[in-house]
């Protein structure tokens, strides 16, 4: 009577290069774990293989009677780990019958390297009834940049699908399948299924256009900007590059400050059709800075220019106590009373009656 056969799993998997493919090996256990009447004759073996992040359910296979296996480049999509397992088998031939063995442990390697920015994975189903649906993979890291379609015509070639434009399938549905990868899918409709149809498809990058209004995208060169000294006061003066059309007016954004501080908090003065500003009192040999930036008035639309470049100036000390004395000199009294509220322990001059 004969008993139900489970073969022993396979043992000491390793996979290693070899050439321009790789060469899974393994073992199957001898001694007391061989049954004397199971011979080599008997066992076949199933090499199951898949990318990391796919699952086994679908995952392709391949039999031999060998301890080795031959995964050649044409198995496997570039730049991708990849992960197998075995398991033993009783061959179509043997005299036994049973179920196969355990998977043996899985063993990871990378497959041979590709272009990472191309697509890859393409692959088609006929639904049997007059759909085909496509599916494709792209990194996902290259989903932000570029946008790749599903392209198709009917083949083979006659002289009228020569001539006939290739057609682009939609819509394209887009799932996220993991962290590395994103699947798209398309169907498109067979027209003649009866006449067994054939399809010649691709995915290409897909060329993206815009109509774009210039005057409406108007971006200007920054102005430059010069700091003068008039009486007590500084003026900030700019000058903005010509451009095609001097019937554009413009609008402006002026920027000043003492070094020390940051341009996030500064204020931020509005002007229409201005190309000078007067710069309110300033605090006196004090290191200040100033920016200012462009865009065109409203009917023609577009955004604010880079800042220019920074202009750097240092007040001159005394500049805001008065003139009526000697150039190069201060009244002293008047100094200290301006000065105060900037240094507030500079010491204020007391009145003396009858002085």
């Amino acid at each position: 009577m004969w008993y139900p056969v489970q073969p022993p799993p396979p043992k000491d998997i390793n996979i290693s290069p070899s050439g321009d493919h790789f060469l899974l090996k393994w073992s199957v256990p001898l001694g007391d774990a061989w049954v004397p009447w199971l011979s080599q004759e008997d066992l076949q073996f199933e090499v199951s293989y898949k990318r990391l992040q796919d699952s086994w359910e679908d995952a392709p296979s391949l039999h031999t009677s060998n301890l080795w296996a031959t995964l050649e480049p044409k198995l496997l999509l570039p730049s991708n780990t990849y992960v197998a397992r075995v398991r033993t088998q009783l061959s179509p031939g043997s005299t036994l019958s049973g179920k196969p063995s355990r998977w043996s442990p899985e063993v990871q390697w990378d497959s041979q390297p590709g272009d990472k920015a191309q697509p890859q994975n393409l692959q088609c189903f006929f639904d049997g009834i007059q759909s085909l649906t496509c599916s494709w993979e792209v990194r996902t890291l290259m989903t932000a940049s570029v946008s790749f379609g599903l392209f198709y015509r009917s083949s083979p070639a006659s002289l009228s699908t020569m001539l006939s434009r290739e057609k682009e399938c939609s819509p394209v549905v887009k799932e996220l399948q993991d962290s590395l990868y994103t699947r798209y899918h398309c169907s498109l409709t067979v027209s003649n299924p009866s006449s067994h149809s054939q399809y010649t498809v691709s995915v290409q990058l897909r060329k993206q256009g815009k109509f774009i209004e210039s005057y409406r995208h108007i971006q200007m060169d920054p102005p430059t900007l010069n700091v003068t000294k008039d009486g007590e006061s500084y003026n900030l003066r700019w000058e903005t590059k010509k451009i095609s059309y001097p019937h554009i007016e413009h609008k402006f954004q002026v920027q000043y400050k003492s070094k020390p501080e940051s341009w996030e908090v500064t204020k931020t003065e509005n002007l229409d059709r201005a190309h000078s500003m007067v710069l309110p009192q300033l605090l006196p040999s004090t290191t200040y800075m100033a920016r200012v930036r462009v865009k065109t008035l409203p009917d023609y639309d577009g955004i604010w220019s880079e800042w220019s470049k920074e202009y750097t100036w240092t007040t001159e000390w005394g500049m805001s106590l008065g003139h009526h004395h000697t150039p190069g000199t201060v009244p002293w009294d008047r100094a200290r009373r301006v000065l105060h509220p900037f240094y507030p322990g500079l010491p204020l001059p007391v009145s003396v009656p009858g002085k």
